[in-house]
């Protein structure tokens, strides 16, 4: 069964849980904490936050901590310092230095869209971190960034132009276009989620800094990379993956995951590239019966 109503915003720590912070080496990140039991760790993507995963996380932390971290890639409201590092290979350290801080037992890290790229590079450099690995619609192989986002790359390089581009997300005919947001969600978001996307790089230049910076950094042998050392990421994996052809094609869950030791695809009915906002109730069937069938428990 799919769920087609529209995406609701409602208040972040009554569906993430407390909020606190994590001292990493790009500053301090945003944590929102909820439930007990085997930790999941949770990672977004570009332009938006945590409330990706407010949808999510509810139908899960009756059973299992969650963790969902909060990143500086255009919607977080503190700035990273000027100097840090928010290429992918920065922020991923910076996860790690959060799973080791709040995690310390070992989670299943569970990334979508360029969250997912973060969990790969994980993945492949301290697999001791991770006891299972949930890859949702997100860049592989060559993929990085999809075709059809790739001219938000071009406006990073363009002085000026990341704050065109998220002025003009303002237009709602704007928005829906397939090179905005047409791609990203299936279902309408509510305006509180919309709100709580696109107002920190409205509104803050330090903020469109981090985001330009990270999208200048961006690079295809990152998830090269990950492609060929993921072959030796022995750890169960799942791939929950909405055929977004145009986007993250589910073509590729299926090669890489035939190409790993332990790894398994999904497929996400009634979903664009959001899946976590499209279709959170199948996205938590499938990640409740993988921890439960998959994942041992912690010593």
């Amino acid at each position: 069964m799919t769920n087609a109503q529209p995406n609701t915003g409602t208040n972040t720590e009554d569906l993430l849980g407390a909020r606190r912070t994590v001292q990493t080496s790009i500053g301090e990140l945003g944590c929102y904490e909820r439930g007990a039991g085997p930790t999941l760790v949770f990672l977004h993507g570009v332009l938006v936050n945590a409330d990706l995963w407010t949808r999510t996380v509810p139908l899960l932390a009756d059973t299992h901590r969650c963790v969902t971290l909060e990143l500086p890639l255009g919607a977080h409201t503190t700035p990273a310092p000027p100097e840090a590092d928010l290429t992918p290979d920065g922020i991923a350290a910076a996860v790690t230095e959060a799973l080791r801080d709040r995690a310390p037992e070992g989670c299943v890290l569970v990334g979508n869209d360029a969250g997912g790229v973060f969990a790969q590079l994980v993945a492949t450099s301290s697999p001791d971190l991770l006891r299972g690995l949930v890859l949702t619609s997100c860049e592989t192989y060559d993929n990085y960034l999809p075709r059809a986002l790739r001219h938000a790359q071009l406006a990073a390089r363009v002085p000026g132009g990341v704050w065109l581009m998220v002025q003009a997300l303002r237009l709602r005919a704007l928005r829906r276009l397939p090179l905005a947001c047409g791609w990203l969600t299936k279902h309408p978001l509510a305006p509180e989620l919309r709100q709580s996307f696109l107002e920190p790089a409205r509104g803050d230049a330090g903020v469109r800094r981090d985001l330009g910076k990270f999208l200048r950094g961006v690079s295809k042998r990152y998830t090269r990379q990950t492609a060929r050392e993921l072959r030796e990421f022995k750890q169960p994996t799942l791939f929950p993956w909405a055929d977004t052809t145009r986007i993250f094609p589910v073509a590729h869950a299926h090669r890489l995951a035939a190409a790993m030791p332990d790894a398994r695809v999904r497929p996400i009915a009634d979903s664009y590239a959001l899946v976590p906002l499209d279709q959170p109730e199948p996205l938590a069937r499938e990640i409740r019966s993988y921890v439960g069938r998959r994942i041992r428990p912690a010593l």
